[in-house]
Parts: C-alpha cells; structure tokens; sequence
C-alpha cells in the first residue's frame, strides 16, 4: 500500500432508552467508519418488548445511518425507534422543558410517557395526565410530541 495508511474511526455507542418503571433498553454498539462491528441489545419488561428486542438483535449489522427504524405504535416499538434514533445522532425530541403544563404541573416525561403507553391525542393526554385542562397553551406542544413519537 503506498501512501498513508488508512485511517479507521472507532466510537462506541452505550445508551439506554425507558419507561419508568415498566420497559428498559441498552444498546451498546462498537463501530467503525460508521459500520456496525459489534452490538448487544438488552432489557427488561413485558413479554412483547422481550420479543421485539430479540428479534432486532440480528438486525443491528452494517451502516448505523441506514439501519432501518422499528415500525409500528406499540410501546416497545417506540422505545427501540428512539434508542436507534439517539445512536444515529437524529433523536430531535420538539420539547425540551421539564414540565409541559404549568397550569397543572404536569412534567414532559409524563406526557410522553402516557403517548408511549397509547395515548394518540390530545384529548387522551388531558384525560391521562391533566396536562392541557386549564388554560390549553400546552396543547401545541403535545401534540407535537405525539406527531413526533408516532411518525418519526
């Protein structure tokens, strides 16, 4: 070989995605020049998510920026789609303030958690969390959140 030497970028990934006190992921990942060397995807909680996670195992080869995201609305579906989401560098959560509704002193983590846990609108956040039932400013942004979740 003449020239220099090629030059390899080794970076490792190591994260952990969960809903507090039900479903908990770890991916860890070795790469180098963005591909995939090595990966180990663990967790805990129900049945489905177990499942979901054994079956992406065998997924995670190859280029991290082409790896196909999870399908699906489903709680676990969610969680892995954010986990692989953050490993690319493209997790873009649209609210960064810890509590959503001031009115009512709901958090941001319990809105999303109530939109990973099913709820699809804003009416079923309200109703879940009370977040959105006094002065309704905070409505935009839940919905935000819920078109964020499910559609990216």
């Amino acid at each position: 070989m003449s020239g220099a030497a090629l030059k390899l970028k080794t970076s490792t990934v190591d994260l952990e995605v969960s809903l507090q006190g039900r479903d908990r992921l770890q991916l860890q990942m070795n790469l180098v020049n963005g591909t995939i060397e090595s990966a180990k995807l663990s967790g805990s909680g129900c049945s489905d998510f177990l499942n979901l996670l054994q079956a992406w195992r065998p997924k995670l080869t190859g280029s991290l920026e082409t790896l196909e995201l999870p399908q699906g609305d489903s709680h676990s579906s969610l969680l892995l789609r954010e986990a692989i989401l953050r490993a690319q560098g493209e997790w873009k959560f649209p609210y960064a303030d810890e509590e959503i509704c001031h009115c009512r002193a709901v958090s941001t983590a319990k809105v999303d958690a109530a939109i990973i846990g099913g709820c699809r609108s804003v009416r079923a956040i309200a109703r879940e969390t009370s977040a959105g039932t006094s002065c309704g400013s905070c409505r935009t942004d839940t919905e935000a959140i819920i078109n964020y979740r499910l559609k990216s």
